[in-house]
């Protein structure tokens, strides 16, 4: 076999001799970034004197899959990403409160029959599962091997299926896609969705119609269906974070009739009248996929969303997949009700980086917590530390 180097000895001789002709460095978190003392590259900005600076929170990003917490160092030194199975709110007094799909099979009717799964939506503090929010109190789940047992001839077709999705989240709001679905004998199989809008600040499931007074979000909902539409069981409004970070409202139908069981359709509306405060950054521009915080002097192109915490300081981009990509909103899934599950670049910015930085691949931003200004960062990091 042909070999680069001389095996033993000569081989470790030859790469230090390499090695040090070449100068080589540290590993570094992304490439491009210099080590600490180098000027140039996104970490240009130096510590503060006395010493290195404590890691600070950035952002939490919430994406279908979970959270991603953000933590830097002065001018995004020393940049740590880190992937959370949860969704992550964080309160003021720097307490977590988060929200976990736990998966459980609970195997089969029958030995030739589908696997069933059973899911639970838990919401606690920090670690601490402490409420469950589905199925909760009253929701009875079928004994699959009892009815196998009453049944065997039929057992092999019999199961029943759940799963939790996030919908979208706003501020505090977190609104959640539950579905049920199975065959357990009878003529038809049954499927059933609901939605589910959970306040992390209270920890409690809200109806968001109080909110519209006077109007009827669900008749108002109804006009954007089609006359032949067969989705038009009123499950809720709910608002959710899209492009740029603005709150837009979205009324939510289920099936009403069998040929069109396990569907789901959302319709914009218009907010209501009290819609949810929100901190709006300075000025920053987007057009034809260019990104631009002009007075900060940062421009990038190809974004496909993006989010901007008040300060200007920190933007978090969504990078499109070419010239014509878009990102398709909830509400204009079509029939089909399919969603876009191809992954995008994630990027972060941080004041005092030349460039943004990529951090992940992620399907979409459901929303973005911006931290670099929270009242008790050291809180925020330790109550981060607790979880898994």
């Amino acid at each position: 076999m042909n070999r680069l180097f001389p095996a033993g000895p000569l081989m470790a001789l030859a790469l230090a001799v390499l090695c040090g002709a070449a100068s080589c460095k540290d590993k570094v978190p992304y490439s491009g970034s210099p080590a600490n003392g180098e000027k140039g590259g996104p970490w240009s900005r130096s510590a503060p004197p006395g010493g290195p600076a404590e890691p600070l929170p950035v952002a939490v990003i919430l994406t279908p899959a979970g959270s991603i917490l953000a933590t830097s160092r002065s001018g995004g030194r020393d940049l740590d990403i880190r992937k959370i199975p949860r969704h992550v709110f964080v309160r003021d007094d720097g307490a977590l409160v988060t929200f976990k799909v736990q998966r459980n099979k609970r195997g089969k009717a029958g030995p030739k029959a589908r696997e069933s799964e059973f899911v639970s939506l838990v919401m606690g503090e920090g670690d601490q599962d402490q409420r469950e929010l589905f199925p909760g109190k009253g929701h009875d789940r079928p004994d699959l091997k009892a009815l196998g047992a009453i049944d065997p001839d039929m057992a092999s077709l019999f199961y029943h299926r759940e799963s939790v999705q996030p919908l979208g989240i706003s501020g505090p709001l977190f609104s959640w896609i539950i579905s049920i679905e199975g065959f357990l004998g009878g003529m038809h199989p049954y499927a059933e969705k609901r939605l589910l809008v959970v306040d992390a600040e209270t920890g409690d499931p809200v109806d968001l119609r109080p909110r519209f007074k006077h109007r009827k979000p669900d008749r108002e909902g109804r006009r954007g269906l089609g006359s032949e539409e067969c989705v038009t069981r009123f499950a809720g409004v709910a608002p959710i974070d899209w492009i740029g970070g603005n709150a837009t409202w979205v009324s939510v139908f289920t099936h009403e009739f069998e040929v069109c069981r396990g569907r789901t359709r959302m319709v914009k509306v218009p907010p209501p009248a009290d819609p949810l405060p929100r901190e709006r950054a300075r000025e920053v521009r987007m057009a034809r996929g260019v990104f631009e915080i002009p007075d900060e002097g940062v421009k990038v192109a190809g974004v496909a969303d993006w989010r901007v915490a008040p300060d200007a300081e920190v933007a978090i981009l969504l990078m499109s997949l070419g010239l014509n990509d878009r990102l398709s909103p909830p509400w204009r899934l079509g029939k089909a009700g399919k969603t876009d599950r191809r992954t995008r670049e994630m990027r972060l910015w941080f004041k005092g980086m030349e460039a943004p930085v990529v951090i992940s691949r992620v399907t979409r931003v459901l929303s973005v917590q911006f931290l670099n200004d929270h009242p008790d960062p050291k809180s925020v990091l330790a109550a981060f530390a607790a979880i898994d």
